[in-house]
């Protein structure tokens, strides 16, 4: 007898909840001074910390980090998720799944080819790499489990005979501009696990490089005020599409968030003639999105109704 989906969810909830639970341990017995698994030298683990931003950022920001993993989780099985929009959740889940999940087999691979090839890291010991990975694909695939299983059927999504109202343009743009924001939010987030990596891949490494030469968490701490402001634009976004409250100044805030996404756009003007693909893309993107917000926006306001005048006796 198989159990049900709302009890097959739950426990890949609990078991990814406690494999963020033993990342994070890791991680805190690093920062309290422990040197478990540590192959290298007092000085060359901390010279390592501070290329990673610093004790606090390095530990202590990915506790904080597989908190949020373990919250984003238990919000899906949890009635006080509802209070954020189900898609919202999935979307962060489904990225979950597509970032750790990567990251975790690829890890693996490389640490088994390593330990083929029996070149052994200066860093950490092979066990704890394995440990580490693990644990990043154990939570990549209970995302996608808990995801999966707490799916709204479509039998169910509309009441038999009640009439669909029909989605506005409007909306629908706000929204998945909003969700776009958020995911992007996430994904700056998930990034600081290998900040560099990705600082190289957008092509801003040597901006970071230089930053750090004023403090080794600035990289870290920028990187967390944009993730931050993108949180933002995404919550505006979705309170234009009325899926939460109505925040402050939003219609000035829509026309704002347009204008800076439309400015950013004009970036991949110059890409382009440099033959940057990755910024053409990211400037692509940018105008799609400010595209989005324009719609939403731009959209007329709903016209007060005046009342009927009484008919004649």
């Amino acid at each position: 007898m198989t159990s049900t989906p709302d009890k097959q969810a739950i426990a890949a909830a609990h078991l990814g909840c406690a494999a963020a639970a033993g990342y994070a341990a890791l991680k805190a017995a690093w920062a309290l001074g422990s040197t478990l698994g540590v192959n290298a030298d007092a000085a060359a683990w901390q010279d390592f910390l501070a290329l990673m931003g610093g004790r606090t950022l390095a530990l202590w920001g990915t506790v904080l980090l597989a908190g949020l993993a373990g919250a984003i989780l238990l919000s899906m099985v949890q009635t006080w998720g509802r209070r954020v929009p189900r898609r919202l959740r999935a979307s962060l889940a489904w990225l979950g799944f597509a970032t750790m999940t990567t990251v975790g087999l690829d890890g693996l691979g490389r640490t088994l080819a390593d330990a083929i090839a029996q070149n052994s890291s200066p860093l950490l010991t092979p066990a704890i790499y394995v440990y580490v990975y693990a644990c990043f694909v154990v939570l990549g695939l209970t995302f996608a489990v808990t995801a999966w299983r707490t799916r709204v059927p479509r039998t169910a999504r509309v009441s038999v005979g009640a009439p669909r109202r029909p989605e506005l343009p409007a909306s629908r743009a706000l929204r998945i501009g909003g969700r776009a924001n958020i995911v992007i939010a996430a994904a700056h987030l998930l990034g600081l696990i290998w900040a560099w990596t990705m600082f190289r891949a957008v092509g801003i490494e040597e901006d970071m490089r230089r930053l750090a030469t004023q403090g080794a968490a600035l990289p870290y701490v920028l990187t967390l005020f944009t993730a931050a402001a993108f949180l933002v634009i995404g919550l505006y976004g979705l309170s234009g599409a009325g899926d939460l409250r109505r925040l402050p100044l939003l219609r000035s805030g829509l026309i704002l968030i347009a204008a800076v996404y439309g400015f950013r756009a004009t970036w991949g003007i110059g890409a382009l003639r440099e033959g940057d693909g990755a910024q053409v893309a990211f400037a692509v993107t940018a105008l799609l999105i400010g595209l989005c917000y324009a719609r939403g926006a731009l959209r007329p306001r709903p016209r007060e109704r005046s009342p009927r005048a009484p008919s004649g006796a």
